[in-house]
């Protein structure tokens, strides 16, 4: 049979999702990821939510250190390497959105906050962020595809930001 007929036949659903041998093709086992998360909100109560809602992304098994303080964030990045930083946009008065930006690219970060304006979303994302969600409309699966995201966009970024320091040096020699 050809590739030709066999789409056909799956279009029309008279094939079940075979290889092209006819054999049936299994779904992979996808291990979860390990993950270091580090979750910065001056109320428990949103820590302990946020902290579940982590728990339940599907694709990661997060290990999370959870603070209440910018100074004990920057004191946990300092001390170790985290995979993202999910903070609230005002922790104590203090804003969550600085913190992003002086943890840098190498960590994905999540602003949270009670209501995402159209400019506290411009300001998160110029600092950094890779998505801003309102506490309310926090779930798994979308802080599964902020952290998916991130993780094909940086890597595409990166070489094409090595691409172009290789073409101005080559133009300047």
């Amino acid at each position: 049979m050809s590739i030709l007929e066999l789409s056909k036949k799956l279009v029309e659903g008279a094939v079940p999702a075979n290889g092209l041998d006819g054999t049936p093709v299994a779904e992979p086992a996808l291990e979860p990821k390990a993950l270091k998360v580090l979750i910065v909100d001056g109320c428990w109560r949103d820590l302990a939510l946020t902290e579940a809602v982590l728990r339940h992304v599907a694709r990661f098994e997060p290990t999370i250190t959870s603070v209440s303080t910018l100074k004990a964030a920057r004191f946990a990045l300092g001390a170790d390497a985290f995979d993202v930083l999910v903070v609230c946009a005002d922790v104590g008065g203090e804003c969550g959105l600085d913190l992003v930006a002086e943890a840098g690219a190498q960590v994905a970060g999540i602003v949270l906050t009670g209501a995402a304006t159209a400019q506290l979303k411009a300001d998160a994302l110029e600092k950094g962020a890779v998505a801003v969600f309102a506490k309310s409309f926090l779930s798994p699966k979308r802080i599964e595809a902020a952290i998916l995201d991130r993780a094909v966009r940086t890597p595409v970024r990166g070489r094409v930001t090595a691409r172009a320091r290789n073409a101005v040096a080559r133009a300047s020699a």
